[in-house]
């Protein structure tokens, strides 16, 4: 009897684990959305989730607490997108919203919930403004709309880190020798400054590192926590499949399009370990993003081809 219904508990685990839903969390809408929406989430994120089979459920940043703890004891990931810096400003909303989803994660992974975090350009900023409370680790750079190859650090990136650990050389290749990931941000963390940062180095494994921008400076461009399945990018694994804009610096090539899928079947595969899930059906289907239509946006804002909004 035991053994049968330990039999059935790894049935229901491993039915859960192919369900994956990832809480993509919104932001403040851009002046050219605002007409649209007060808050929006780039359909390129979303696409980049269910290109890793998993599904979108969108997590409102101006969420009350107790409706915001309700998503993330149900979802399997969390998602921070990239977008206007000027969100992690000190006080606003959003940057505390951020830090609170940081904490939660941290919190569940010690109790021994497997709750997997992914942080994309600025994504990769809240990440590291939640782990030090403190703004001054950014710099300006200026790295907007450019492509390049990352500089490993460390040795051998399949050895030394998770995200790379299954990777083929191929791909570890094709990330080390062609200009595959597009880079679109204001801001930056220095690698002096974050190895001069005792919260920054106890939290986070710098994998890698670029260097340019207006002020040509060395950012970490690459990074996963020590202790927790949190991983960051400075850059836009996305955009490489997503998005079209002819006056950005997007490779679509096919090595391009290896690494965007790389990145989300290691986000959502980690998403998989994870088997919360809603209360009931009718919960699930009211979070996801199916119950919003995109917007076609390239046409007022070049950045995004689609984006969902809401009130």
């Amino acid at each position: 009897m035991k053994i049968l219904i330990l039999f059935f508990l790894f049935c229901y685990s491993f039915q859960n684990q192919l369900r994956p839903i990832i809480g993509i969390l919104t932001q403040p809408s851009l002046q050219e959305i605002e007409p649209y929406g007060e808050q929006y989430i780039a359909s390129s994120y979303v696409k980049f989730v269910e290109s890793g089979g998993a599904r979108a459920a969108p997590i409102k940043y101006n969420l009350e607490k107790t409706e915001l703890d309700k998503l993330l004891n149900s979802v399997n990931g969390i998602l921070f997108a990239g977008g206007d810096y000027r969100n992690l400003n000190p006080g606003t909303k959003y940057s505390e919203t951020i830090e609170y989803i940081f904490d939660f994660v941290i919190d569940k992974n010690n109790k021994g919930i497997h709750l997997p975090l992914q942080g994309t350009c600025m994504g990769f900023e809240a990440l590291c403004l939640a782990a030090t409370k403190n703004h001054s680790v950014f710099s300006r750079v200026n790295m907007e709309n450019i492509s390049v190859p990352l500089d490993f650090i460390g040795g051998d990136p399949k050895k030394i880190s998770k995200l790379f650990k299954n990777a083929s050389y191929e791909i570890i290749d094709i990330l080390k020798f062609k200009n595959v990931t597009l880079n679109n941000h204001v801001n930056c963390v220095e690698f002096d400054v974050f190895e001069k940062n005792s919260q920054l180095t106890t939290m986070f494994h710098p994998i890698s590192i670029n260097t340019g921008g207006l002020y040509n400076l060395t950012f970490v461009s690459t990074m996963e926590a020590w202790d927790y399945p949190i991983t960051g990018t400075q850059w836009h694994p996305e955009k490489n499949v997503f998005e079209w804009n002819p006056n950005e610096d997007i490779n679509h090539s096919k090595y391009a399009i290896l690494i965007t899928q790389f990145i989300s079947n290691y986000f959502i595969n980690e998403s998989r370990k994870n088997n919360q899930s809603f209360p009931n059906q009718e919960e699930e289907e009211k979070a996801l993003i199916y119950n919003y239509t995109p917007l076609y946006s390239a046409s007022f804002i070049p950045d995004f081809e689609q984006v969902y909004v809401f009130n």
